[in-house]
């Protein structure tokens, strides 16, 4: 192994060859401490996941499509139009209330 064979038969068979009864296994099993990794690890780690929104109620966003736009504060504002430009269907809806 010093000398740079890192063929595990090959160095099992110049065992065999200096008298080592034991089997091919148990070559393996002894180098496999010394064995390097297949596959480096990536110099940057992937990016953390975006932090996922509790995807709000059927009936919370019928209560923002049914207030006074005006009178909705601003953050529900804001998710309704997210909701809205995600799903024609409902701003369809939104379109054609009484609002």
């Amino acid at each position: 192994m010093r000398e740079g064979c890192h063929d595990i038969p090959q160095l099992h068979r110049e065992l065999r060859a200096r008298g080592f009864t034991g089997d091919i296994q148990c070559v393996r099993r002894y180098f496999r401490p010394f064995k390097k990794p297949h596959s480096p690890k990536p110099k940057n780690p992937p990016a953390p996941a975006p932090e996922l929104r509790p995807v709000p109620k059927p009936r919370r966003v019928v209560r923002w499509i049914m207030t006074n736009p005006g009178h909705l504060a601003e953050t529900d504002t804001a998710e309704l139009k997210e909701i809205r430009a995600a799903c024609p269907h409902l701003d369809a809806t939104f379109a054609t209330s009484p609002t």
